[in-house]
């Protein structure tokens, strides 16, 4: 039985790594979706039609997410469309494109509905992970796109499960780095940040997988990507930071295109650097990524109180101003309380600009109920409490909150609120 680490440094990384899951979801549904008409039934003749015509247009995507995915709606079982589709794949030629396509629905439709057997779709996947096959040039993108789907089966498994286990799992993710390897050899370029040290940790292989990269990464000629570079910085595990920095310096210019992907490389670059102990150079990389993406500076702000630098009012009077963003705010306000608490005396501006940012902000939405001004409200009530301003604190968990509006992390982050400023005024009245 593996058990998966998952070791996130700094709030730097955890921002980078939850915008790098975000990235994941809108690249293998919302992105896959975009535009696309699916059919209201699902009879024999038009599952039969999309699996003939499977390389048209986007009739992968409609019998992957609409058919098997949704299963609902359909006039056709599931278990006799997944026959068609399972002999179609059978019948088609061994690295074409159309067979790609097919044996990565077998795959996703053998994960994805309950009562067909796994086992398939490691088959499937394995099949297609099969480098030995003489991959047609059109067939890349589609092999390059399964495995991406591959490794999002692998973290959602962990997710669910809390651990990825048996022998199958492992296989299969050797042979998708070797499948991935050829894409990228063939032209193919990364539009996404693929989970690969992740995906490693899961399946408890990261010594193997860091190997084949670091080899690949050593051998002149060879196209690099930024998956590769992040997934050999995590993987390192501190161990080298000044080569983790290098690294990531490489990787700057294949970065893919698009603002959380460029934000999640300079968070990841800022954290590093941050772990080398060159906090200049960190708050560099942040000052680049406010500048070219407009987003970083939750980041930015701590760093800049840090290291005692003077811009720093003006990058949190960014954050006070009405319709600053709700994640910045909470992120800048959870690294400067971490800094204050660290070192109350030598950190003490942490401790006014976050107040001084949380207030705004609160300020700004009104009397508005939603998860991230609860949120708002819990940081500057602790805040308060590690100051002994318990009535500043008390104050914060009074009024009406609509609960409705909250989801459960929300309605945790309000009762939390509420238990630590009544604990904090019973201990003042017991002083």
């Amino acid at each position: 039985m593996t058990q998966t680490d998952f070791r996130c440094h700094g709030s730097l990384h955890i921002a980078a790594a939850a915008v790098l899951l975000l990235c994941l979801c809108v690249a293998s549904h919302a992105g896959a979706r975009a535009g696309i008409s699916f059919p209201a039934r699902y009879d024999q003749s038009t599952v039969q039609t999309l699996i003939e015509n499977i390389e048209v247009g986007h009739n992968a995507t409609i019998l992957k997410i609409g058919y098997f995915g949704r299963r609902a709606g359909e006039d056709f079982a599931v278990r006799d469309g997944y026959a068609l589709l399972r002999d179609a794949a059978n019948a088609a030629k061994p690295g074409s494109r159309r067979w790609v396509l097919l044996q990565g629905i077998v795959a996703f439709a053998a994960f994805h509905v309950p009562y067909l057997p796994a086992d398939d779709g490691f088959a499937a996947y394995d099949a297609v992970f099969d480098t030995s096959v003489d991959y047609d040039t059109d067939a890349l993108p589609a092999l390059h796109a399964t495995v991406m789907e591959y490794l999002v089966v692998l973290l959602v498994r962990l997710r669910n499960e809390g651990q990825v286990t048996g022998d199958d799992p492992r296989k299969t993710l050797l042979l998708a780095w070797k499948a991935y390897a050829t894409c990228i050899d063939g032209g193919v370029p990364d539009t996404s940040v693929y989970p690969w040290a992740e995906a490693a940790q899961a399946c408890a292989l990261e010594g193997q997988i860091k190997a084949a990269m670091l080899a690949r990464a050593s051998t002149p000629a060879r196209r690099e990507t930024y998956s590769i570079f992040r997934a050999m910085v995590i993987l390192d595990d501190g161990k080298d930071a000044a080569a983790e920095v290098r690294w990531l310096r490489r990787a700057q210019s294949v970065v893919p295109a698009g603002k959380l992907l460029q934000y999640s490389y300079y968070a990841e670059l800022a954290q590093t650097e941050e772990g080398a102990g060159n906090f200049k150079g960190a708050v560099a990389d942040m000052r680049t990524c406010a500048q070219r993406t407009g987003c970083g500076y939750g980041l930015l702000l701590p760093l800049l109180v840090r290291t005692g630098d003077a811009s720093a009012r003006d990058v949190a009077a960014v954050l006070e101003r009405p319709g600053a963003s709700a994640a910045e705010v909470n992120l800048a306000a959870s690294g400067l309380d971490s800094l204050f608490k660290e070192n109350k005396t030598k950190y003490r501006a942490a401790f006014d600009i976050a107040v001084a940012v949380l207030t705004s902000y609160i300020k700004n939405e009104g009397a508005l109920t939603s998860d991230p001004t609860v949120h708002a409200r819990l940081t500057l009530a602790m805040l308060y409490i590690e100051a002994n301003a318990r009535s500043q604190a008390a104050a914060l968990a009074t009024g009406d909150f609509d609960q409705s509006a909250l989801t459960p992390t929300g309605k945790a982050d309000l009762a939390t609120l509420r238990f630590i400023t009544a604990s904090a005024e019973s201990a003042a009245k017991q002083k």
